[in-house]
């Protein structure tokens, strides 16, 4: 069987290798951010939160630059949501709803979501995104 030969693939379409590690850390981080905001904030904006983050994010490692705005500003939305998670949790003044654990579970999942953005900013993946 003949046919024509398949071109090769243009490296400027390729994903890079920073865009693949920012999507697992955007489906990686996103649940445990969930979860830390659920004890202070109702679960129709935790439910939007998920919806929204995990969107932006999946879009954004395709390549659109619409999305990546999305989720960096869903990210530092998160980031004030959690702040008095946090303040409270790691200041000792703790009551049942802003336990350590919460902020804990909220600052590895914030973490790996901004490190995430950061891939998306970096580099390659300016260089991608502007050949897209």
């Amino acid at each position: 069987m003949t046919g024509t030969p398949q071109e090769p693939n243009d490296s400027t379409s390729a994903r890079p290798r920073e865009l693949r590690l920012a999507f697992v850390l955007f489906l990686v981080s996103a649940l445990p951010t969930a979860l830390a905001l659920v004890p202070s904030y109702q679960s129709a904006l935790t439910g939007l939160y998920l919806l929204l983050y995990l969107w932006f994010g999946i879009r954004a490692t395709r390549g659109r630059q619409g999305s990546r705005i999305g989720v960096t500003i869903v990210t530092a939305v998160a980031w004030l949501l959690l702040a008095p998670v946090f303040l409270d949790a790691f200041s000792g003044t703790t009551d049942e709803l802003y336990g350590l654990e919460y902020a804990i579970l909220g600052l590895l999942g914030l973490a790996a979501g901004t490190y995430a953005v950061a891939l998306l900013y970096g580099r390659n993946g300016n260089a991608y995104f502007v050949s897209r």
